[in-house]
């Protein structure tokens, strides 16, 4: 086996290896960073996945696979994620400590179940992955 030797750079400082990058990174912002910041992000998170069910698009903000004709015709509409609106109001965050938050698919009307076939697809709907 081969042994290799290489330095990370990371934020202006140069580390023998990854897991010190990350440790030391970590040391820094514990005890953590504050329940303001994190609130604005789990917030950002939040709105970006509601623009995607509202816009159709992918969490890399490319189009979804169009829904087929027969889908159009029972929905009326060839919007992807939208129906009743009820998924759009089931994205919710919360804050678990100072360090950790999340940011999830409410359950109203088996909108977790739905959001996780939309976005890993299954046997006859194609993988939408907006989250």
């Amino acid at each position: 086996m081969m042994e290799t030797d290489f330095q990370v750079r990371c934020r202006g400082k140069l580390y023998d290896n990854i897991d010190d990058a990350i440790n030391d990174y970590i040391n820094e912002i514990n005890p953590g960073i504050g329940q303001a910041k994190l609130d604005r992000i789990l917030k950002a998170i939040n709105l970006d996945i509601y623009e995607n069910l509202a816009s159709g698009v992918t969490y890399l903000k490319t189009p979804v696979e169009a829904l087929s004709p027969v889908t159009i015709a029972k929905k009326g509409h060839s919007k992807p994620f939208l129906d009743k609106g009820i998924l759009l109001n089931q994205v919710k965050d919360k804050i678990l400590n100072e360090m950790h938050g999340q940011v999830f698919i409410g359950s109203q009307d088996n909108r977790d179940v739905i959001a996780s076939i939309l976005h890993y697809g299954s046997d006859k709907i194609p993988a939408r992955p907006f989250f």
